[in-house]
């Protein structure tokens, strides 16, 4: 009866015990995780990232709106509102006609005033609301500019001055939040004057108020094209740009309005936002933080800022961001999102997997980059809950998240890992399969390699048939062969490989595999000691000495390695020596301890 059999027979109660260590191997940022079965064989899984998470951050890499606070807005109003007064005067100067005073009006003899020609009578009554625009007296402005438009519907200065009243009324509704009223104002007054810049930029400020941007970005540009110098207006077109995608036009405008004002919030936060999207993180720092001190209540300000700071790699200030940002608004879906794959960077796995719940709780689902961040918060948490090791959970999540994100070879390749923690190999193998399908390479194929060797470990412990067993692994062979024909250089696939073959019986091609391992990665305790069993099934006793005794020195309670050590030592001829390998043993492991006992006694 061969040693392993024997073994199995003693251990039939155990399954599998798992050792998980994260080797530091070359392998392009992804990470290694080896485990032992009850037979002493390592096996590996790959995993592709090495405890990073799985999605960056919630800021889509395509054009995005962002959200402009209302209070915000209502300065920018108020901006605009201040300029289109001052335009408005400045453009007075295309008016003639003389102001009259009420007194002198009130003197006019009202049989005199019938007797002038209803042009005379009109310039008298344009007069008076010369008088009153100019005290800003607008409603009594507005009765005797349209006693002179009525009198004289070709009185142009009439109709100017009427046109500026009336934006100036559209400016009070909107600022009221009545914009059915400003809309009818603004309305008239762009068609008493298609000359004023001022009624342009209200009424644009209406369609801006209600995201009508392509109305509003046409008003905004009219106003502009009649007066370069309305630089109020320059920001909001420019937000809208930058809700557009066009960012270089973005940039100019919202940086022409900094120039006139930069203590304006909502041109800082905008800047901030253009200089984020341009990949120039340290001025989008600077113009952030100037929003944040202008107005420290836009959670918007302070997630993008997080952003900033995350992709500048200054982490622990981006946590601050995002913490600051969900306690403004503590629904605020993608703050919650990238502050559970911060906290899950710094494997803070609970207070990530608490993070993505919040993502999850409070998404509407409205849009498709909410649709996605949805599906990746389940992804996500069931990461955390992985490196948790709460394995009931994390399946739990991950059968949400497949249903959800059906193209991803990483997530079912995970969701396989944690499916093999719990002993379920063949629901795990599927899922391998699924990430082979999905993205055939080397990977892939050593994890669904991977799966079939613990399958047959699995079986081999619980005394399945043979040929149950053999089926696995002759599963596994192909699966690891393919793995090393696209990567060559794959040390983990070696490992697989060289296991299986071992656990076949086909030492020598084992120790070829095994051989490669080990000349990619020097010293790596698992491939020495697989290679050492390899070795001592071909009678190569001093080589396998040689290896078991370098695994020894990095891990001197490694009950395998002394196990296969004292094997090796007494087939060697040096009895005495392996006597003592078994008396170190003893304390260690008394059943493996035993059956070292058994083999020196002639017996094995």
């Amino acid at each position: 009866m061969g040693l392993r059999k024997q073994l199995r027979k003693v251990f039939v109660t155990y399954l599998l015990i798992w050792a998980f260590l994260i080797a530091s191997l070359p392998l392009r940022g992804q990470s290694i995780v080896t485990s032992s079965s009850v037979t002493g064989g390592s096996s590996a899984f790959v995993f592709r990232k090495a405890q990073k998470a799985r999605k960056e951050s919630a800021l889509p890499s395509r054009r995005s709106r962002a959200k402009r606070s209302t209070e915000q807005r209502k300065d920018t109003q108020a901006r605009i509102s201040r300029q289109s007064r001052a335009v408005a005067k400045s453009n007075r100067n295309r008016r003639s006609t003389k102001q009259v005073n009420p007194q002198d009006f009130a003197k006019i003899d009202v049989v005199e005033l019938e007797r002038k020609s209803p042009q005379e009578a009109s310039v008298v009554f344009a007069g008076l609301a010369e008088y009153y625009i100019e005290r800003e007296e607008i409603d009594k402005a507005i009765l005797a500019y349209e006693q002179a438009v009525e009198l004289d519907k070709s009185n142009k200065d009439a109709l100017l001055g009427l046109s500026e009243s009336y934006t100036r009324k559209g400016d009070d509704a909107l600022e009221e939040d009545d914009y059915g009223k400003a809309k009818r104002y603004y309305d008239e007054a762009v068609k008493l004057d298609p000359l004023n810049p001022s009624a342009w930029a209200g009424r644009g400020q209406y369609y801006d108020s209600l995201d009508q941007d392509e109305d509003a970005k046409s008003d905004y540009l009219k106003a502009l094209s009649l007066d370069p110098d309305f630089n109020q207006v320059k920001l909001p077109l420019g937000i809208i740009y930058y809700q557009e995608g066009e960012i270089a036009k973005s940039d100019e405008l919202v940086v022409a309005a900094l120039s006139g004002d930069a203590n304006n919030a909502e041109t800082q936060y905008f800047l901030g936002l253009i200089r984020y999207k341009q990949g120039r993180d340290a001025e989008a720092e600077t113009a952030l933080r100037k929003a944040i001190a202008l107005d420290d209540s836009n959670e918007d300000a302070h997630y993008y800022l997080g952003a900033v700071l995350n992709r500048m790699g200054r982490e622990k200030d981006a946590v601050k961001e995002f913490e600051r940002a969900t306690q403004l608004d503590d629904k605020y879906v993608p703050a919650w999102f990238d502050l559970g794959v911060a906290y899950y960077n710094q494997e803070r796995w609970v207070d990530s997997t608490k993070a993505f719940a919040q993502a999850i709780k409070f998404n509407s689902n409205q849009t498709e980059d909410l649709k996605k961040i949805y599906s990746e918060s389940y992804a996500n948490m069931a990461e955390g809950y992985r490196q948790l090791e709460e394995f009931d959970k994390a399946v739990t999540n991950y059968r949400i998240a497949v249903s959800r994100i059906k193209d991803d070879a990483e997530l079912y390749s995970n969701y396989g890992f944690v499916l093999g923690r719990q002993e379920k190999w063949k629901p795990a193998i599927e899922n391998f399969k699924k990430a082979a399908e999905l993205q055939s390479d080397a990977i892939s194929y050593a994890n669904l390699g991977w799966a079939y060797l613990n399958q047959a470990a699995y079986d081999r412990s619980y005394n399945q048939p043979r040929s149950m067993i053999e089926g696995s692994l002759r599963e596994a062979k192909p699966a690891l062969a393919k793995a090393v024909q696209f990567d060559p250089s794959f040390v983990a696939a070696y490992l697989n490989l060289g296991v299986v073959l071992n656990d076949l019986g086909e030492y020598l091609e084992a120790a070829k595999a095994l051989e490669k391992a080990n000349s990619l990665q020097k010293d790596w305790g698992p491939a020495m000691q697989e290679l050492g069993v390899a070795y001592s099934k071909l009678g190569k006793y001093s080589e396998a000495i040689k290896l078991f005794q370098k695994v020894l020195k990095q891990e001197d309670k490694n009950i395998w390695a002394l196990f296969y050590l004292g094997e090796a030592e007494y087939r060697s001829g040096d009895k005495k020596e392996a006597r003592k390998i078994q008396q170190r043993l003893q304390p260690l492991s008394r059943k493996l301890a035993n059956q070292l006992e058994t083999i020196l006694r002639g017996n094995a």
